[in-house]
């Protein structure tokens, strides 16, 4: 886990129930859902069952509890990590493209998040993973 300055651009925010799909190239399918741990409007942290080559650019769908249907974005992996408490990998992602009345959509979803990032326990990953 890095632990030096902080480089993030906007503070992160974690949004119960806010999960994704994303898909690697342009002709692949995407994937099953995972939990989305943080995000902002520059970016997201989130948990996949395999480590994502970093500067790839990669095609998402953010979903979230309180908006119909989902956000498109892409997005270039900045950082990728194993995980210490789980058999999974955190990955950190930047945005490349977002439409504006997607990003308007996004910055409504985070002004009413409440936390920093979703703190989840083995127990609780575990559980969200078998939802995914």
């Amino acid at each position: 886990m890095y632990h030096g300055p902080e480089r993030r651009k906007r503070k992160r925010y974690g949004v119960k129930g806010s999960t994704l799909s994303y898909k690697k190239s342009f002709f692949g399918s995407y994937s099953d859902l995972y939990l989305m741990l943080n995000t902002s409007e520059t970016g997201f942290m989130f948990i996949t069952r395999e480590p994502l080559a970093l500067h790839k650019t990669i095609s998402c769908h953010l979903r979230f509890e309180e908006l119909d249907g989902s956000i498109p974005v892409k997005g270039k992996v900045i950082w990728t990590s194993k995980s210490q408490q789980h058999q999974a990998y955190r990955s950190g992602v930047q945005f490349t493209k977002i439409s504006n009345p997607h990003l308007n959509q996004l910055k409504a979803i985070l002004d009413n998040a409440v936390g920093e990032t979703l703190q989840i326990d083995t127990g609780i990953f575990l559980k969200e993973i078998k939802k995914l």
